[in-house]
């Protein structure tokens, strides 16, 4: 059994990480940086593990030819992954489709179609309202839009561009700025953490991983299950979920983040996920029999 890391160089820490839980469960870490893999050379078998940290394009080819050998991977079904959704967009359709308490969102909005926009706009509870670009990571791509001149603006801008986005309800959270991560590993919650932003200038709670006080937060049960059943319907065993509360404390799923950036959760709050996620990753493969 070996253990293949899609990465790119960037990602020193989780590959150190990864590394050492290898080293830890005996398996051999291998890794594969995507922009210099030759694919046709690998010789990954239905015994190996293939995982994915990066999210360029290149990396996610790798993966999908990989997936066709049949490696045991954080997928339910490894060739559905090959069509894995790839932006919040298509996620969020999915969740919506399964009863996922999503924050209110618009899909598709017609190019030059004011009075469409502005029924969108009421649909979402008024302004301001979140445009979220898809693709960017670390609060880049999403805006807050206080008024129809300038969300009609950016708007015409993403539909000329054929931009992919999304148009979201706020959701008044107060200062400073906050949201919430659960991880699921299989069928498990297994952690879950608040991420509140230091700066009171921004109303992301992500732009600064410097920047963010962590804790380690507790979940009802029925909470775990909606968590778990978001990465689930996703085709996912593996996902990071971001959400927000509302004013009444109920859950507002945000986005899945799979594969995710997991340093600050062992640095930070002193939790193992690494050696959480291969250990799953090798008893998923020996008991494929």
């Amino acid at each position: 059994m070996r253990f293949f890391l899609i990465n790119r160089p960037e990602n020193v820490n989780l590959k150190k990480y990864f590394k050492l839980a290898c080293e830890k469960y005996d398996v051999e870490f291998i890794e594969l940086i995507a922009k210099k893999t030759d694919y046709l050379s690998l010789d990954v078998t239905s015994d190996d593990i293939v995982h994915r940290v990066t999210s360029e394009h290149k990396g996610q080819m790798i993966e999908k030819y990989l997936l066709t050998k049949n490696p045991t991977t954080f997928y339910k079904d490894p060739l559905q992954g090959i069509r894995k959704y790839d932006n919040v967009i298509e996620s969020t359709i999915v969740h919506a489709a399964n009863d996922i308490p999503v924050a209110k969102s618009v899909f598709i909005v017609p190019k030059d179609d004011k009075p469409a926009l502005k029924k969108y706009v009421e649909y979402l509870g008024g302004f301001p309202i979140i445009i979220k670009v898809a693709g960017g990571s670390k609060g880049v791509g999403v805006m807050k839009v206080d008024s129809f001149s300038s969300l009609s603006s950016v708007v015409d801008y993403l539909n000329e561009s054929n931009g992919k986005y999304i148009l979201r309800e706020f959701i008044d959270i107060g200062t400073p700025a906050h949201t919430y991560r659960a991880i699921v590993v299989g069928d498990e919650v297994v952690f879950s953490y608040k991420n509140e932003s230091i700066s009171s200038e921004d109303f992301r709670s992500n732009v600064n991983q410097e920047e963010r006080n962590r804790t380690q937060i507790q979940l009802s049960e029925e909470e775990k299950a909606t968590i778990v059943k978001t990465v689930s319907v996703l085709n996912f065993e593996l996902g990071g979920v971001d959400f927000l509360r509302r004013e009444n404390g109920e859950m507002a799923i945000l986005e899945v983040n799979t594969p995710f950036n997991f340093v600050p959760v062992i640095d930070d709050l002193e939790f193992p996920i690494h050696e959480v996620m291969v250990k799953y990753l090798i008893d998923k493969a020996e008991n494929r029999g």
